[in-house]
C-alpha cells in the first residue's frame, strides 16, 4: 500500500494547520483584550472607591484635638496624613502638602495631621512631643514647620541635644517656656502620641508618610495626581461624616 502523502494532501493538511493557528492566535488576541478591558474597568473601579471614599473605613473620625487646617464643620472631604517627624519622605511631601492644603482649604477639604512615629527613628517620639506641647500654646503649624524644616541637624543629634533644639524652636515662636517644658514631658501628652499611634495601627499604616481620603488610602506623588483625587472627591455627591463633635477650627500654616 502506498503511503506517501501527495502533494495536494500535503498542501490541505499545510493549509489545516495554518488555519488552526489562525484561530488559536485570535482566540488568543480576544482573550488578551477582554483581560486588558476588564482590568481597566476594575482598575477604574479602585480609583473612583479610593476617590470618593466609599464604603466602611478603620481612620478615626476627627475629634477637637486632631490637628487640622480647614473648616471642620463644613468640610467636603477629608485629608488626614499619618507622619512622623523624622521621617525623611515625610519631609520630602511636606512642601506639596502645603501647596494642597493652601489650595483648597477654603474650597472644602479639611487637612488632619496624625503622629506615627516610627520605632527606628530615636527622636520621633520627642518631636511629636515638642509640637503638641506647642499646639497647647497655638503654635502647632509654626513648630511642625521649624521641626520639618531643621530634620537634617536634629536626626543627627543625641537626645539632649535634640531636646534642646526643639526647646530653642520653642523659644524662637516666643512660647512660655516653663509651660512648654511642662506639656512636652507631661503624661497627657505622651497619651496624646500613643492614641495616634493607635488610631494608625487600626487604619492599617504600614510606615510614613500614609494618607487617607475619606477613610480610603491614597497613593499620589504629585500635585496634580493629589488635585485630580482631591477634585473628584470635593465633587462627588457621597456625603461623609468626618467628626464626631461640632465644633469649626480653621488654622493655617
Amino acid at each position: 500500500m502506498d503511503t506517501k502523502e501527495t502533494k495536494q494532501e500535503r498542501d490541505e493538511r499545510k493549509a489545516r494547520s495554518r488555519t488552526i493557528k489562525k484561530t488559536i492566535y485570535l482566540g488568543l488576541g480576544v482573550v488578551a483584550i477582554l483581560g486588558l478591558v476588564f482590568g481597566m474597568m476594575w482598575w477604574n473601579q479602585k480609583l473612583e472607591s479610593a476617590d470618593v471614599g466609599v464604603g466602611p473605613s478603620n481612620v478615626e473620625p476627627v475629634t477637637a484635638e486632631d490637628h487640622v487646617i480647614g473648616d471642620v464643620a463644613n468640610a467636603k472631604a477629608t485629608l488626614v496624613e499619618y507622619s512622623d517627624f523624622q521621617c525623611p519622605a515625610c519631609a520630602e511631601y511636606e512642601p506639596l502638602v502645603k501647596e494642597i492644603t493652601d489650595m483648597y482649604k477654603d474650597k472644602g477639604l479639611l487637612f488632619v495631621y496624625r503622629h506615627f512615629p516610627l520605632s527606628g527613628h530615636i527622636h520621633a517620639i520627642t518631636a511629636s512631643k515638642a509640637s503638641i506641647a506647642a499646639d497647647k500654646q497655638g503654635k502647632f503649624w509654626p513648630m511642625h514647620l521649624l521641626i520639618f524644616d531643621g530634620q537634617t541637624e536634629w536626626s543627627k543629634q543625641n537626645p539632649e541635644q535634640a531636646r534642646e533644639t526643639f526647646l530653642g524652636y520653642a523659644k524662637s515662636l516666643n512660647l512660655d517656656m516653663a509651660k512648654f517644658a511642662l506639656d512636652m514631658d507631661s503624661k497627657e501628652t505622651a497619651d496624646r502620641v500613643q492614641r495616634d499611634l493607635q488610631s494608625g495601627n487600626k487604619a492599617g499604616v504600614a510606615g510614613t508618610p500614609t494618607f487617607y481620603l475619606n477613610g480610603k488610602e491614597v497613593s499620589a506623588r504629585t500635585i496634580g495626581e493629589f488635585k485630580a483625587l482631591i477634585e473628584a472627591s470635593l465633587n462627588t455627591k457621597e456625603v461623609v461624616a468626618t467628626s464626631t463633635v461640632s465644633f469649626t477650627k480653621t488654622l493655617v500654616k
